[in-house]
């Protein structure tokens, strides 16, 4: 299991306004105050489809309309579907890099940027 330390939330529940502080971040934060850090610790487990291209290449004789010898059109997509039970918006991404000692712990992370790309042929 990949552990990720959620310091957002912990941020959000010393302030007392998690979304859930009246459900489960009041229980999270006095779990804290014990001495457990595990309220804070998630799965980062995660099963993504990061690339997907598809691509067609046209017969010789529609490329030659394009005044090519061929063509290629592709579709392609970045960062498309993921699937996890981490609460945060990307078990990937770490705001402070990949510095050892900080590298799995989320403040405020973004997320990757999804992408799509349609190539159109080449002259």
């Amino acid at each position: 299991m990949r552990r990720r330390h959620q310091l957002t939330t912990l941020l959000y529940d010393a302030a007392a306004n998690s979304e859930d502080w009246n459900t489960e971040g009041k229980t999270r934060w006095n779990t804290f105050l014990s001495g457990k850090t595990q309220p804070y610790v998630e799965d980062g487990g995660y099963l993504k489809l990061r690339e997907l291209t598809l691509a067609y290449d046209l017969p010789p004789e529609t490329a030659s309309h394009f005044g090519v010898r061929t063509a290629r059109l592709s579709l392609s997509g970045r960062n498309l579907l993921r699937f996890t039970s981490y609460k945060s918006l990307d078990p990937e991404v770490s705001n402070f890099g990949n510095q050892a000692i900080i590298r799995n712990i989320d403040v405020a992370p973004f997320r990757r940027a999804a992408a799509s790309l349609l190539d159109r042929p080449g002259f």
